[in-house]
């Protein structure tokens, strides 16, 4: 019998694509959509959480509200999970071009007032939008004018202030310096006042090249890294995140032999510091990996550790509840994530302007710009904000890309926008 859609269960279970956060010792594990290969994705109605300390063999997962008002989004559709971050005020924010949010410690679905010119229409229409979390901001770079190395680069971008909650605009200073048109780069902010843009890929092409945005020059270059060839192979649809000075960017695909493309069990480590390439393969602990698979997970990141919730599109295979958790600090896989402290960063897009009234509005939300929609729903209380980062799943073939995508989070520090999922 065919699905239209599910309320789940309680963990992460069969989806693919959900949200994935953190907030004070919290890991949110919100919607998603179910895949298989007989039916249409149809969306994966489930909001759960579990608490650090977080051991992957013994996990216990807490239920939360998908009690969304009518007013905010159509609960029975699939729902864009971008851009699946949370604001400094705890404002978990989901649905893409029509944003609005859950306020995590109110308990409460919320409405979003946002100021400035809202530039996600004018996005919508190009290819390879890139955006990063920086600091309590997010960054939308203003992409290409469509697919394809030849198409035409552009210089706007655009940043969502989440303390504020508006839009402000403003220009690369030299178009020339703009990366290629790749596709599904990573994309990382690191505290230097610099973001990169990591590897990509076009058809038959796979790079490892890795770019730079001075925020303050408002100007892009190629880093020349200080070893040449690390990094074996090109890779795209990868996962980044930001621990000190180094980028840890996990999995992606990459070409395995002519003609195909699979999941890299390699993780590429730059040291922003010296622009040093490191390649790894080999782990002290490699029964907790992730082992080669032909899907995608979604990772957030949480002091010294990388949590992913791994993938499963076809229920009848594969094991529900999976999450692996790999160690920044030691560079080696674990089955454990301590407590906080934690690692800070924000969110982004939009809602209309003036939120829809709705019977039970009221105003005791975190944060000022923010409208509570409907009564309150159950939920965890939790503090404090952490970081997230690309849900984008792609089967995908040298000559050709099978893409089963629900909107993308930015990561620890990135993501591509691909304006076609929402």
């Amino acid at each position: 019998m065919s699905e239209t859609s599910s309320t789940g269960g309680i963990g992460p279970g069969y989806k693919v694509a959900p949200c994935v956060t953190i907030y004070n010792n919290t890991l949110l594990v919100w919607g998603g959509s179910v895949i298989n290969e007989t039916n249409p994705p149809y969306p994966y109605k489930n909001f759960t959480s579990t608490t650090f300390p977080l051991t992957t063999t013994n996990i216990v997962w807490t239920d939360l509200s998908w009690d969304i008002p009518v007013a905010l989004a159509n609960n029975n559709t699939l729902i864009p999970i971008s851009p699946c971050v949370i604001s400094p005020t705890g404002i978990l924010v989901v649905g893409g071009t029509n944003l609005f949010g859950y306020d995590i410690t109110a308990a409460n679905y919320v409405s979003l007032n946002l100021t400035g010119a809202n530039p996600l229409n004018t996005l919508s229409t190009r290819a390879n939008v890139r955006m990063v979390n920086v600091k309590d901001s997010v960054y939308y770079f203003g992409g290409y004018s469509g697919k394809g190395l030849n198409q035409t680069a552009m210089s706007d971008y655009y940043i969502l202030n989440m303390t504020t909650w508006q839009w402000s605009s403003s220009s690369v200073q030299n178009p020339q310096s703009i990366p290629p048109n790749y596709d599904a780069s990573s994309m990382a902010y690191v505290d230097n006042g610099a973001i990169y843009m990591i590897a990509g890929s076009q058809p038959h092409n796979y790079t490892t090249n890795v770019y730079m945005f001075d925020i303050n020059s408002q100007i892009w270059s190629l880093v020349q890294p200080s070893n040449p060839g690390a990094w074996t192979s090109g890779f795209d649809t990868a996962e980044s995140f930001t621990y000190n000075n180094f980028i840890f960017t996990f999995y992606g695909y990459s070409e395995l032999h002519v003609g195909y493309a699979g999941i890299t069990n390699v993780t590429h480590i730059i040291d922003t510091s010296t622009n040093t390439l490191i390649q790894q393969s080999v782990y002290n602990s490699p029964q907790y990996a992730i082992g080669p698979s032909f899907l995608s997970g979604v990772t957030a990141s949480h002091e010294d550790s990388a949590i992913f919730v791994w993938g499963r599109p076809n229920r009848t295979i594969y094991n529900p509840d999976t999450v692996y958790v790999y160690n920044l600090s030691i560079r080696d896989w674990t089955n454990y994530a301590a407590p906080g402290p934690y690692i800070t960063t924000t969110p982004n897009l939009v809602i209309p302007p003036s939120p829809p009234s709705a019977s039970g509005t009221s105003t005791n939300s975190s944060s000022p710009n923010v409208a509570v929609i409907g009564g309150a729903v159950g939920g965890s209380v939790v503090v404090i904000a952490a970081i997230v980062i690309a849900a984008i799943f792609f089967f995908k073939r040298r000559n050709g890309r099978f893409r089963v995508s629900q909107s993308l989070p930015p990561n620890s520090s990135g993501q591509q926008w691909a304006p076609e999922s929402w």
